[in-house]
């Protein structure tokens, strides 16, 4: 059973053929035809059991049409991720640390707290202290991706942290 990155892989020389350029990141030369024609044949390989798919994912999916929206986005993970389909880079994501802690129930009702006290307009003063004890806790978790320009704060909000 093949590795769902060996999977897209595969599809994607399959589907391109000679037009594959490796080195060349996927992205900027696939058509939309192709990179559909790239889930169809991912899609094929998870239904027929040649793909890894787990038991968790087959309950969930449970159908050829929900497996294919699994795999669009899939596929499209792999050629941003796989360096034999990126162009042989290291993937940086866009926004990183913006799901810093989202496991975390504390942090999350931290979050739901400061909206509550938002939606009520409280006191600059109180969603401070909700601001710090959610600092605190991504701290906590190793995860402070909380980076303030105070530059760009106005003078008159800057002693509020």
């Amino acid at each position: 059973m093949m590795k769902q990155s060996q999977s897209v892989v595969e599809a994607t020389v399959s589907v391109l053929g000679d037009q594959f350029k490796p080195g060349v990141p996927v992205l900027t030369y696939i058509t939309k035809d192709q990179t559909g024609q790239v889930v169809d044949l991912v899609t094929d390989s998870i239904m027929e059991g040649l793909t890894e798919f787990s038991d968790q994912a087959r309950a969930k999916y449970d159908d050829r049409k929900k497996v294919r929206s699994y795999v669009v986005g899939m596929v499209n993970n792999w050629f941003r991720k796989g360096k034999e389909l990126n162009g042989g880079t290291t993937y940086v994501p866009k926004n990183p640390g913006s799901r810093a802690g989202t496991g975390d129930p504390e942090l999350k009702e931290l979050k739901l707290f400061r909206k509550a006290l938002t939606e009520k307009n409280a006191k600059p003063e109180a969603l401070a202290k909700v601001d710090a004890a959610i600092a605190a806790r991504l701290q906590a978790l190793g995860t402070n991706k909380i980076e303030i320009n105070l530059d760009l704060i106005p003078e008159e909000l800057r002693d509020l942290i």
